[in-house]
């Protein structure tokens, strides 16, 4: 099983940016009962029906909001893509009911 990591985002005002907050979060997409799978994907309510996100050992539901490429050039959007991560696809999930903590 693969383990990913996440960040936090906050948006700020008034420069309505995304900010890092807090330190990476390391996950694992696990199946959600006998018949789930790690396929990730939206259910009729936004929530991955058969796959859940465990964190520090709990297990929580989550919904995919977005999938993206980061941008390759600072014309492109966010100014600070550290260069390793240029280019590459990345995802944003929203985990439900996890600890204020985790958000």
């Amino acid at each position: 099983m693969e383990t990913f990591f996440g960040l936090g985002l906050k948006h700020k005002v008034p420069d309505h940016d995304l900010h890092v907050d807090g330190d990476p979060i390391e996950m694992k997409f696990v199946p959600n009962g006998a018949d789930g799978d790690q396929n990730l994907e939206q259910g009729p309510d936004g929530i991955d029906p058969d796959t859940l996100i465990e964190i520090d050992g709990e297990t929580y539901e989550f919904s995919l909001d977005l999938t993206a490429t980061l941008p390759t050039g600072k014309k492109d959007g966010p100014k600070e893509v550290p260069d390793a991560l240029k280019g590459e696809n990345c995802r944003c999930d929203h985990g439900h009911g996890l600890p204020k903590s985790r958000r």
